[in-house]
């Protein structure tokens, strides 16, 4: 989808003529929801569910118009699937919060949305203080 802008002036600068001018602009896709099933999850390896909900007037919006991604990119944990609407992001092994970043492109045009994950890694293992 397109819009067409038009500027008509009466006056010219200097007493010239009128002008008038136009422009082409792209209208990029919308996200309308991104949510997650958990913005702090405790453990290596656990999952947080992403669903994103986003249109496009001019067309239907394909698996492949939506993508993801993770900030910091150094052991972020990994994605069931880097494209489609709904995918599952698998915790690291490394405490800290992670930016998981939802971009949507259709025909060139791009808009992303972020969201946040804390994920807590504990330190050890169970400890066993047997009493008689």
């Amino acid at each position: 989808m397109q819009i067409l802008i038009s500027v008509r002036s009466s006056s010219g600068i200097a007493g010239g003529g009128g002008s008038s001018g136009s422009a082409v602009l792209p209208v990029g896709p919308v996200i309308h929801s991104l949510s997650l099933s958990s913005t702090h999850v405790v453990g290596a390896g656990s999952l947080v569910q992403l669903n994103a909900n986003g249109s496009l007037s001019s067309s239907p919006l394909s698996s492949g118009d939506y993508s993801w991604t993770c900030q910091p990119i150094a052991n972020c944990g990994s994605f069931s699937a880097l494209t489609g609407p709904t995918v599952y992001w698998q915790a690291p092994s490394t405490s800290g919060s992670y930016a998981l970043i939802l971009t949507v492109t259709k025909d060139g045009v791009a808009s992303s949305q972020t969201a946040t994950v804390t994920v807590t890694v504990g330190s050890g293992g169970l400890v066993i203080n047997p009493s008689f």
